[in-house]
């Protein structure tokens, strides 16, 4: 326990010293804000009543309406604002691919650093390096989680199985970060990953707009589950089957990815040859 405190608070003083906590403060409280006082709670004005009769903006108006109803909520549901049902598309874009990135980049970091040089001689395990930074990279996940909230929809910071499903997903992500990381040098060499996986974990974010079969086998990214089942558990509790659905695979998931990268960190980047 005392060479995890240790560990734990290394990683979260450089945490604060590499501007990740302003940077999960900055971006959440501009987007909760933007929801809040910028994005309306309906879509689809008369645009007559401002003289305007343009085809392109009427057809606008109606594109944005269908968007704002499209759910996947149970039948009768009411509709939710769209507002707030922009919430649950940031946890697919924001709380997941931060928390995939910062996991990526401190490791990178110590590599870079060498201090993972000076851990291999250390009393400490594998198990000790990703629970620590899985440790600060919740906090900083749950941070930006409860800002973000706490802006555009407060009354979902009282659903305990909403925060459940954002821990899960967010340290199966942390983990599946850590774990690319150890086949990669430097920072230089994450960057085309990266924009890969973060292009995969939007593709969900579509279904919102158009439900197409072409994009059935995103069910299997963990950024669907957080958006669907972040949706259904604000607007229809955690009973739902989608919310359900979405919890047990978010267990699941963080479950995989934690055997899949504590024998990585101890088998390749605690041995890895510099």
């Amino acid at each position: 326990m005392s060479r995890l405190s240790s560990l734990l608070r290394l990683d979260a003083k450089l945490a604060w010293e590499h501007k990740l906590v302003h940077v999960t403060v900055v971006v959440a409280a501009v987007f909760g804000a933007l929801l809040r006082f910028a994005v309306p709670a309906e879509f689809g004005p008369d645009l007559g009543e401002f003289g305007l009769d343009i085809e392109g903006l009427d057809a606008l108006a109606e594109t944005t309406a269908a968007w704002a109803s499209v759910t996947v909520l149970e039948p009768g549901a009411s509709k939710p604002p769209v507002n707030q049902l922009l919430v649950a598309v940031l946890y697919a874009l924001d709380l997941c691919i931060l928390g995939f990135m910062f996991g990526s980049v401190m490791v990178l970091q110590d590599k870079e650093h060498g201090t993972v040089r000076y851990f291999r001689v250390s009393p400490g395990t594998g198990f000790d390096y990703v629970a620590s930074k899985l440790l600060v990279n919740l906090g900083l996940s749950l941070l930006n989680f409860t800002i973000l909230t706490g802006f555009a929809a407060p009354l979902a910071l009282l659903e305990p199985a909403l925060w459940l499903l954002i821990v899960l997903v967010c340290a199966g992500m942390t983990l599946v970060g850590m774990s690319l990381s150890m086949f990669l040098r430097n920072i230089a060499q994450w960057f085309f990953p990266m924009i890969v996986v973060s292009t995969l974990l939007a593709l969900p974010t579509y279904l919102i707009v158009v439900q197409t079969p072409a994009l059935a086998w995103t069910w299997w990214l963990p950024s669907y589950h957080i958006l669907f089942g972040a949706e259904a558990i604000m607007f229809e509790g955690a009973a739902t089957a989608p919310a359900l659905a979405a919890l047990a695979y978010a267990a699941v998931f963080c479950a995989l990815t934690t055997l899949t990268c504590v024998p990585a960190v101890r088998g390749r980047l605690l041995r890895e040859a510099r």
